[in-house]
């Protein structure tokens, strides 16, 4: 502590824009400048990199650190991280994903920072992985725990499937994610952004990462049924990622190519939410779903997939539909549904955003997080 003001570093893996990047963005951000000293240690100069800079935050780029295990790079970004951490003397460090997570726990550890705060935004070993890289990534978790002080779950699902719960269940705290409103786009100016006209007919989507645990594939899948009943139907999804290529080749061979648009990278993706009759969360594998979150304020029905800590935010029937995940045929009739039972769609759209607002406000976020630093 210097001059009064305690100093925290917040370390995460990768600088794109995701839920882990926002919760970052959010906390570091609004941290009482006259009680605390910030800066955001990160792995490129993406958007969350980017938005930090425009706050006039402190950000420090360690430009070898990236998601993807490279042996010799790791040691290099390891060592670097505690000569870092040495120099800087945090009293605290909060870590996000699980590669910052093992580094930079250990490198806390070795660099004798006083309190070592982990997030878990998600579990790795629940993804579409081998068992030995599974396991490997279990073992991984359970040592960055061992090493933390603190460990924030985003939802009661990842604290009750922590690895060795019951040896470390004294220090884990449920914090779910939390929403500020943003100014949404009307349908017409977000139909034409997206779109270059506005389309005719229903138009559907998601946002996310093009990445394997999202489940595009099985809601393009579902498009393709969908076309029978809905001619018009229109999937949107916004995101970027490494999918991409295979989700393309899906689309082809389906011929849908008029049909789905990959958008890519949106900045500031909730704001085009206007544009949607129903939003589809198809994840195989979700910690929480900031999102849903982001649905809930715009008021879009919402078709998401019974995986994770989704359910503690579609807890009741009237706030969406919940389908299990992997079945393009559950995700056609979930969205069927709210395609045709208009009056069931609007009700669970009103009564979503009054529990977002009440219940996943950022400032409760923030005042169960800054409640640790003190």
């Amino acid at each position: 502590m210097r001059d009064g003001k305690k100093k925290i570093l917040y370390l995460i893996t990768k600088s794109n824009w995701g839920g882990a990047q926002r919760y970052v963005y959010d906390l570091a951000c609004a941290l009482p400048k006259e009680q605390f000293e910030v800066a955001v240690v990160l792995g490129g100069d993406g958007a969350l990199a980017q938005r930090l800079k425009e706050e006039q935050m402190r950000v420090i780029t360690l430009p070898l650190l990236g998601r993807d295990v490279h042996f010799l790079n790791d040691i290099k970004i390891f060592f670097g991280l505690v000569r870092l951490l040495k120099k800087e003397s945090p009293d605290i460090i909060h870590l996000n994903s699980a590669k910052i997570g093992g580094l930079g726990a250990l490198a806390g550890k070795m660099a004798g920072v006083k309190k070592i705060i982990f997030t878990a935004h998600g579990w790795a070993f629940n993804e579409e992985r081998g068992f030995v890289s599974r396991a490997i990534f279990w073992l991984l978790y359970a040592f960055i725990i061992f090493l933390c002080d603190v460990v924030c779950a985003v939802s009661n699902n990842i604290k009750t499937t922590t690895p060795l719960f019951f040896l470390f269940k004294k220090k884990i705290r449920t914090t779910y994610n939390g929403i500020q409103k943003e100014t949404l786009l009307l349908r017409q100016t977000a139909e034409e952004l997206l779109f270059g006209r506005t389309p005719i007919g229903l138009v559907i989507g998601s946002i996310g990462e093009l990445h394997k645990s999202k489940g595009f594939k099985y809601l393009i899948g579902a498009v393709e049924k969908l076309k029978i009943t809905f001619p018009s139907i229109r999937l949107v999804i916004l995101g970027e990622g490494k999918e991409r290529g295979n989700l393309e080749r899906i689309i082809k061979e389906k011929n849908l190519a008029d049909t789905v648009t990959l958008k890519g990278f949106v900045d500031h993706g909730a704001r085009y939410l206007k544009a949607l009759d129903v939003f589809v969360l198809s994840s195989t594998t979700e910690a929480f779903g900031y999102v849903l979150l982001e649905a809930g304020l715009a008021e879009i029905p919402i078709v998401a997939t019974k995986v994770g800590g989704v359910p503690e935010i579609i807890s009741q029937k009237n706030l969406g539909i919940l389908v299990p995940a992997s079945s393009e045929e559950a995700l056609t009739e979930g969205i069927k549904k709210m395609l045709e039972e208009k009056e069931y769609a609007r009700l669970c759209a009103i009564n979503l955003k009054k529990r977002v607002v009440e219940e996943f406000s950022v400032d409760k976020m923030r005042a169960k997080t800054y409640a640790l630093y003190n």
